[in-house]
This record gives C-alpha cells, sequence and structure tokens, in this order.
C-alpha cells in the first residue's frame, strides 16, 4: 500500500531536527519503502512517498519524529486506480 508522509519542522525545533536528519538521513524503517523523498526551497516542509504492507511500522517512524515535526500520514492510490473509481461515482450519481 502507497502512503504520502508530509511533514514540517517545528520552527522551535529547526536545529534539533536538522541534527537528527545529519545523524539518521531520515531512512524508514524496515517494512517501509521509500519511493521518494522531496524537501521544499526556502522552507522546513517536505513530502516521501512511502510503501508499506502494515502501517505499524510508519507509526513507529512518526513516533520517533513527531516531537520535532508535524507529519500527516495518508494512503494514497494511483491515478489508474483512481479513475475507475471515480467515473464509477460520477455515474451512479449521473445516471437516469
Amino acid at each position: 500500500m502507497l502512503f504520502i508522509v508530509s511533514w514540517s519542522v517545528r520552527a522551535d525545533q529547526r536545529d534539533i531536527a536538522i541534527g537528527r536528519f545529519l545523524k539518521t538521513g531520515g531512512e524508514p524503517p524496515k517494512g517501509v519503502r521509500r519511493n521518494g523523498s522531496w524537501h521544499t526551497i526556502g522552507a522546513t516542509k517536505g513530502v516521501d512517498i512511502v510503501e508499506a504492507d502494515d502501517p505499524k511500522p510508519l507509526a513507529s517512524w512518526s513516533l520517533e519524529w513527531n516531537d520535532v515535526l508535524d507529519i500527516n500520514i495518508e494512503v494514497a492510490m494511483p491515478a489508474e486506480d483512481a479513475g475507475p473509481l471515480l467515473a464509477a461515482e460520477y455515474h451512479k450519481t449521473h445516471s437516469g
């Protein structure tokens, strides 16, 4: 299952977050595969796209960082999977 992990550094925790990132690389735990990671330029926020069969390692990862980051984790669906669902719902509500 795919997840979108968005995060932002709390202003008063910036140096702690940077130090922790430099030490650990922010790598996800075993059981979570990172498909991509992006950091904003000029701001202290970013997004990771990750894959996991079990959300528990994601919960552990967020607990490792939520003292310095505001973290949001959402289930993601590829557009090719979402399209047919959206079409079915549209036709259900706009038929006849």
